[in-house]
């Protein structure tokens, strides 16, 4: 299947709902399951909703309702923890970082946005903060490790969150590096079920960075890396902000073990 390349992991998981839905008519789960998975390896959520499709089947459906609600509530708790002319720095595009700011635009609230190499969807967010009458400073991606000092606070998006860590944009683990450093709060907005017991990192197209690279160069493309736990103030979750990582309590489907497996020999697994 084609890669989406700019949207965020709620904002991809909310169209493939229907997708899985009809494999199961179609008794066609697994084969969808594992493209679906081979083409967005490092996004819990969506390892989270082929779970819930295989322990739940048909009644699936419910449950990615409350997935839905669930970054809603997200959304509600970051908006509100977010102070009048407070600076927010930012980093890739996180689509629910983006509605929270959204939101909060009646607070005059500004935001710091890095460029998002090597697909730069930072411009997209630039362009929809701007829209919603938001001041953006806008850096590229190691430029804003020079901004934390002006921000009041980080605020990024996850695509997992793992035992003692979270994953998110390669890049994440240095501003969090930053943020420590300039005593400036960090904080991941995710809801619950991003958390899971593994994601899968796969090397990108390297002519995304460099097309022509001379012969002896060998471009590294992850677009995904683990940030520890310690480096993070609170996540942002559909429960309100916490310091700790939520604890993950679902059964696990004898089938995603099996993708996980067959995957594992293309990617690199991280737990």
């Amino acid at each position: 299947m084609e890669r989406d390349r700019l949207s965020g992991a709620a904002e991809i998981g909310s169209g493939l709902a229907d997708r899985f839905l009809s494999a199961l008519e179609e008794d066609a789960l697994y084969e969808t399951c594992r493209d679906v998975l081979a083409t967005y390896p490092s996004m819990a959520s969506i390892w989270q909703m082929a779970n819930l499709a295989f322990l739940h089947g048909g009644e699936a459906a419910p449950e990615y309702k409350k997935m839905e609600q669930a970054d809603r509530a997200v959304v509600r708790h970051g908006a509100a923890m977010l102070k009048p002319d407070t600076m927010v720095l930012t980093y890739s595009r996180s689509s629910t970082v983006m509605h929270i700011l959204r939101d909060s635009a009646d607070k005059h609230v500004q935001a710091i946005c890095s460029e998002g190499r090597p697909n730069y969807e930072g411009r997209q967010l630039a362009r929809e903060l701007t829209t919603a009458g938001i001041d953006v400073r806008y850096a590229t991606d190691a430029g804003v490790l020079s901004l934390v000092n002006t921000a009041d606070v980080v605020l990024v998006g996850a695509d997992g969150l793992l035992d003692g860590g979270v994953v998110n944009k390669t890049g994440s683990a240095a501003l969090a590096l930053a943020a420590g450093r300039h005593d400036v709060p960090l904080y991941m907005a995710s809801s619950s079920y991003k958390r899971f017991p593994f994601v899968l990192v796969r090397q990108e197209a390297s002519g995304e960075v460099w097309s022509d690279a001379p012969a002896g160069v060998t471009v590294d493309n992850v677009y995904f890396e683990r940030v520890p736990a310690g480096l993070v103030t609170g996540i942002v979750t559909e429960n309100g902000v916490q310091d700790t990582i939520p604890s993950f309590t679902r059964p696990v489907a004898d089938e995603i073990w099996r993708l996980r497996d067959e995957l594992a020999g293309r990617y690199r697994l991280l737990e």
